[in-house]
């Protein structure tokens, strides 16, 4: 029988190739302007919601105010410490006239305890 598991050079070259597409690629697509890709590379591939943070807000800075807000809304379902993200997207959605959104964003941001 084959064996299709990875062994630990197989994985680490893995980790390796989405670090550079994440770190590399990825923001190299938005600022060539190929933001459709890298959003859905991004809606793809991301796993933490601090990866959807740092694209939203770069995408915020470039004007693509659409494609931030889906970026942050897919990170608020994404695992890990999401209030950075609230935070900030709670902003960007009340400043969009979004208040449903935006109320989601905050409590992300804002858990109860």
């Amino acid at each position: 029988m084959v064996d299709f598991e990875m062994d630990e050079t197989q994985r680490q070259m893995v980790g390796a190739a989405r670090e550079f597409g994440r770190g590399v690629l990825q923001p190299a697509e938005v600022e060539l302007d190929r933001v459709a890709e890298g959003v859905a590379y991004a809606k793809k591939h991301f796993a933490t919601a601090e990866e959807a943070v740092e694209l939203g807000t770069r995408l915020r800075e470039l004007k693509h105010i659409p494609e931030a807000l889906a970026i942050g809304e897919r990170g608020l379902k994404l695992t890990g410490p999401r209030q950075r993200l609230g935070e900030w997207l709670g902003a960007v959605e009340e400043a969009q006239g979004r208040p449903a959104q935006a109320l989601k964003a905050w409590q992300a941001a804002f858990p109860e305890r």
